[in-house]
């Protein structure tokens, strides 16, 4: 048996779809997680400000509205075996507009027994934030599927 490409999606997930209506004052923010195949079924509380926006998983993506200004970025694992941790991060948002905030993992290498099981041998290169232009995020956050977050505005 494979394992599901998606299996943190709900069966009638919504796939990424670009917001149209603009807030006065405002700025939209994207937050996203493309897929990985290692840690697909963990993820991690995401706050701003001490604000918990969303809990992003796995080929995820959620939307909110910011004021401009700097944000301090913080994680909480959902479970104990996520070994993620506490994955910081600093964001500016200059004015109002469109951001793209990406949390990247990187993994180098794990060894694999068997058929479809992979041995928990591997080295994590990096979890981290980035603020990604809005012609590559288009192209990254094509296919994800929508989370509600937990608050649609960040003060």
């Amino acid at each position: 048996m494979l394992p599901d490409a998606r299996p943190n999606a709900p069966q009638n997930a919504q796939n990424f779809h670009a917001e149209t209506q603009s807030h006065e004052g405002f700025a939209r923010l994207y937050i996203y997680r493309p897929p990985t195949k290692i840690g697909r079924a963990i993820w991690s509380d995401v706050s701003l400000n001490g604000t918990t926006v969303v809990g992003l998983k796995n080929d995820g993506y959620t939307t909110i509205l910011i004021k401009p200004g700097r944000y301090e970025i913080t994680t909480k694992d959902t479970s104990i075996i996520s070994g993620f941790g506490n994955i910081s991060g600093t964001i500016e948002i200059p004015d109002s507009g469109d951001y793209y905030l990406k949390f990247d993992v990187s993994y180098d290498t794990f060894k694999t027994i068997g058929v479809g099981y992979a041995e928990p041998d591997f080295k994590i290169n990096y979890r981290r934030w980035t603020m990604v232009p809005k012609d590559v995020a288009l192209q990254e956050i094509a296919g994800r599927y929508f989370i509600d977050p937990n608050v649609k505005t960040v003060p």
